[in-house]
């Protein structure tokens, strides 16, 4: 909920995460090649994919995870075929399961905390029912957090 009615974008720690989260959730099915969600990220300008086995969500995969699984090699003189072969290792074997989430109704302060006690960069928001309905990420919070207003910042 905006902190006064004279900036309708203005934040407090009380608004909902519907309120700053994306609906747009971007996802690659769990055997997709690490070339390919490679690709995806670069291509929408993301760091995370949401990924699902058989219509269900059963991990995230973020841009540190593709790294720490590809050649650091790729795209450098020093790339060998080896280096290559690592873009077609699948996303189930670089994503972090079990996937923390949060729940639509959280406030933004609340889905900050639990960011933060999992030292995570990004969850799916989901339903009562569980089904995701968007995706939060600390960037997310961040610009919240730069459009709250000015008494609110302070205390």
């Amino acid at each position: 909920m905006p902190a006064n009615d004279s900036n309708p974008h203005a934040y407090d720690a009380g608004t909902p995460v519907q309120a700053v989260m994306s609906r747009d959730v971007l996802s690659v099915d769990a055997d997709t090649t690490l070339g390919a969600a490679r690709e995806q990220m670069r291509l929408a300008g993301v760091h995370h994919l949401l990924v699902y086995d058989r219509s269900r969500l059963v991990a995230v995969i973020s841009d540190r995870d593709l790294l720490a699984h590809l050649s650091p090699r790729l795209g450098t003189m020093a790339e060998q075929r080896d280096d290559t072969s690592t873009l077609l290792r699948r996303v189930f074997q670089a994503a972090s399961y079990q996937p923390v989430t949060i729940p639509c109704g959280a406030t933004i302060a609340a889905a900050a905390a639990i960011l933060l006690r999992h030292t995570i960069s990004c969850a799916p928001v989901t339903d009562a029912l569980g089904e995701v309905v968007g995706v939060l990420t600390s960037r997310d919070l961040l610009g919240a957090l730069s459009r709250m207003a000015p008494e609110r910042r302070a205390s």
